[in-house]
């Protein structure tokens, strides 16, 4: 026997909508709907809470041009999300409520999902520098400046915010996708004058005009020195030091004569 079930309304290449894009460029992403009862799908709403997304139901129009991955029919619908102008990075989800014509599903929730990535970013996105008591320990870092479109850029500046903090340093000169930065603890800055934490910010300007300044939090910490205890030997199982050789299967020893119960 074989049995084939389809759902009322089918919802391709998947039932959400999840959008990966750059500031500046193009944040859509659409997902075809189809009644699977061979009547036409009509939504006469759409309900969502966000001022940063628009989403939308277009019915199909087949003289448009065709959209890899789809396959539309007269009376589908397309749902389509779309970043507004202005819409910072970050991360932005939602859920999304449609009105159907179809009589026994009359209401559909679908999320949506959108990642807005800088078009220049620094990875990580905030830098940590730690010191011991003892002032051992790593007293620099090493972090990127990465164009996410793909272009070149150059690092024109860097500024720190508190310059008795830290220090920065471009590694390589040059226009490039890719910029190393190296930041370090000021020469002889000690765990006390770090107290609790510290925190600054370096400025980072660049040739690119549509994101000519970037700043980066720098997070400054003090480690307390750890002892570790020293490790006990490790206790050898039966079966270890009978594979070491260490000893023998052993056969009982007869008991001394005048223990009692032995004649």
């Amino acid at each position: 026997m074989k049995f084939s079930v389809d759902t009322m309304i089918s919802m391709t290449p998947r039932p959400q909508i999840f959008v990966n894009a750059i500031v500046g460029n193009s944040a859509e992403s659409r997902i075809l709907m189809h009644r699977n009862d061979g009547k036409k799908l009509k939504i006469p709403a759409v309900r969502y809470e966000s001022t940063d997304i628009e989403v939308k139901a277009v019915p199909v129009d087949l003289k448009e041009e065709k959209r890899p991955g789809f396959k539309p029919e007269a009376g589908d619908v397309w749902l389509v999300a779309t970043a507004k102008d202005g819409v910072s990075p970050g991360n932005y989800s939602l859920k999304v409520w449609l009105t159907t014509n179809h009589p026994r599903l009359t209401e559909v929730e679908i999320p949506v999902t959108f990642r807005i990535k800088p078009l220049i970013s620094a990875h990580p996105e905030q830098i940590r520098l730690w010191i011991q008591d003892n002032g051992a320990g790593p007293r620099g870092s090493l972090f990127r400046m990465i164009h996410n479109g793909g272009g070149e850029f150059e690092v024109k500046d860097i500024k720190v915010k508190d310059e008795k903090l830290v220090t920065a340093s471009l590694v390589d000169e040059g226009s490039s996708r890719m910029h190393s930065i190296r930041v370090e603890l000021v020469e002889g800055m000690k765990a006390a004058d770090i107290g609790k934490g510290k925190t600054t910010e370096l400025v980072i300007t660049t040739s690119d005009p549509k994101q000519p300044e970037i700043r980066v939090p720098v997070l400054l910490n003090q480690r307390q020195n750890v002892t570790r205890p020293g490790k006990r030997p490790a206790e050898l199982r039966p079966s270890d030091i009978q594979r070491r050789g260490i000893t023998k299967s052993t056969k009982p020893l007869p008991l001394p004569t005048g223990t009692p119960g032995v004649q």
